[in-house]
This record gives structure tokens, sequence and C-alpha cells, in this order.
């Protein structure tokens, strides 16, 4: 199907794409925060930008494991893919007060099942492989 090299930098494409788009969203947070002032919102933009931040750093560490070949790397940006998902998904639930949060549920229930099938597909490409080196 693919050549290994080729799953590898597949793998890393997306994972700088998450890291990226992570990356963005604080930067869009930390501009919020300074337009609203006073104003309250919820979720706080500090709370966005903090942890846009730590997701941006958790998949710039899986970058680095698969471009040093570390054996595990595949699986840790499963997980890291997982549990961004999950908490996405928690902050909607608890934060959500809108009537456009229950309109665009489908919508955002694609976006994740497309951010995951980018994800593990690759990196579940990468493992199989190079489970079958080592047999």
């Amino acid at each position: 199907m693919f050549d290994f090299g080729l799953r590898r930098k597949w793998l890393v494409l997306v994972l700088v794409g998450f890291s990226v788009a992570h990356l963005w969203r604080a930067v869009l947070a930390i501009q919020q925060a300074q337009f609203l002032g006073g104003l309250t919102a919820s979720p706080s933009p500090w709370y966005i930008a903090v942890t846009s931040l730590l997701w941006a750093l958790v998949f710039g560490i899986c970058i680095v494991m698969v471009v040093r070949h570390v054996r595990f790397a595949p699986v840790a940006a499963i997980l890291a893919g997982v549990l961004n998902q999950a908490h996405i998904w928690l902050d909607r639930l608890l934060f959500s007060r809108s009537t456009a949060s229950m309109q665009t549920l489908g919508f955002a229930a694609l976006l994740s099942a497309v951010f995951l099938i980018a994800l593990c597909l690759p990196a579940a490409l990468l493992k199989v492989k190079s489970m079958k080196d080592k047999g």
C-alpha cells in the first residue's frame, strides 16, 4: 500500500497540522481575552489558550517521537488523539450553553471522526509495519 517512509511522513504531517491548529487556537483565545477585557466568558479564553498550548505541546512531543523512531510513537499518537477528542467533547458538554452548539452537534461529530481517522490510520499502519518487521 504505502511504503514505511511515506506512512511516517503522513503521520508527522497530520501531527504537525494538529499542533499548529492548537497553537492558532491559543493565539485566537489570547486575542479574545484581550478584546473582552473584564467580560466573563465560559470557558475563559485563558483556559482555552492554556489547554490549546498544552495540546500543541503533546502533539509536538508525538512528532519528535515519530521522527526519532520511538517504538511506541504510533500508540502515543493515537492515545494523544483520543484524549484530545475526549477533552474537546467534555469541554463541549460542560461549557456549551447555546442552542447553536446542539445544532452543530452532527458536524462536530463528523470533524471528530475525520480527525481520528486522519490520525489513527497512519499511526496504525506504522504500528502494523513495525510489528511485522520484528517477526
